[in-house]
């Protein structure tokens, strides 16, 4: 059981969080698990176990994604196609790397979390080209690399608890 000053800390971290994934788009991962992580015992509002903290962001990252899927769906912007191929490969990889990170300690799991942040960096400030609409769709995709590539973020997203959009986008 947590005390009020920590659940006071999670409710303003979480309202915070939120805000900056909706205003940049991400599912919230990449934001929250470091609030979570640092921010309460720099507070001395108390401290949450990495583990805690991943299933925490679980919940925040299903629901966000959930909701921007019924957005985008609403206004037509998903490619069924892709949704349903990534989508089965990001939640089997999600599974299977949630139920495996028990045996993780949380050294192994904040340098996944790290490694994945990184990348994700060191892609989105390195990318040169980046496809408009009109390529991006014109474009053909392979399935099997699409699902392979979902598979494989979310082995590693799944056992931090982050969407791992960020990384596939």
């Amino acid at each position: 059981v947590h005390s009020d000053p920590l659940l006071a800390t999670l409710v303003v971290l979480g309202g915070m969080g939120a805000f900056v994934a909706g205003l940049t788009g991400v599912g919230g991962a990449i934001v929250m698990i470091p609030l979570l992580l640092y921010v309460p015992p720099w507070l001395g509002t108390g401290r949450l176990a990495l583990h805690e903290i991943a299933a925490i962001t679980m919940v925040q990252v299903f629901a966000a994604a959930a909701s921007g899927l019924a957005g985008h769906l609403r206004e037509g912007f998903v490619d069924r196609r892709l949704a349903v191929t990534l989508g089965a490969g990001m939640m089997i990889g999600s599974l299977v790397g949630a139920i495996f990170s028990r045996w993780l300690p949380a050294a192994a799991l904040q340098g996944i979390f790290a490694t994945m942040a990184v990348a994700g960096a060191v892609m989105l400030l390195t990318m040169k080209t980046r496809p408009t609409d009109a390529t991006a769709s014109a474009k053909p995709w392979s399935a099997v690399t699409g699902f392979s590539l979902a598979l494989g973020v979310g082995l590693l997203a799944g056992a931090v608890g982050a969407g791992g959009a960020f990384l596939l986008i």
